[in-house]
């Protein structure tokens, strides 16, 4: 499926659009979808070397291909997160955060919810 394009609803394969992508790297990106797709009204698309999220409150800036991991971001500074010692500020309102074990993935689960309450004001 090209870049932008979304699934129908109900999924989102990161095995299917990252095929050449290490096999630990797309498990660590699905368990992000997985989580981000918790969130009603959520619609994932890729981007060619992540995965973006409508409405823009998190998105997976980067599958890494090198090695496990993923680059992760999240609306919000890093003072408003739960978790603030895993974020380092990126741009403008935004957290960075890097993930190369399914421990160090699980950890930065709940900002997702964070990052949306966030940016849609709640």
């Amino acid at each position: 499926m090209p870049a932008g394009v979304t699934e129908p609803r109900g999924g989102f394969d990161v095995h299917k659009h990252f095929p050449d992508f290490p096999q630990g790297s797309r498990e660590l990106a699905q368990l992000f979808v997985d989580e981000a797709l918790k969130i009603d009204g959520t619609t994932p698309f890729a981007t060619g070397t992540g995965v973006g999220f409508r409405p823009n409150f998190v998105w997976i800036e980067r599958i890494k291909r090198q090695r496990d991991g993923v680059t992760l971001s999240f609306y919000g500074l890093p003072q408003r997160h739960g978790n603030r010692h895993l974020l380092r500020r990126s741009r403008a309102n935004w957290s960075r955060a890097y993930a190369c074990t399914r421990d160090e993935l699980k950890s930065l689960l709940p900002e997702i919810k964070i990052a949306h309450d966030l940016k849609s004001g709640h």
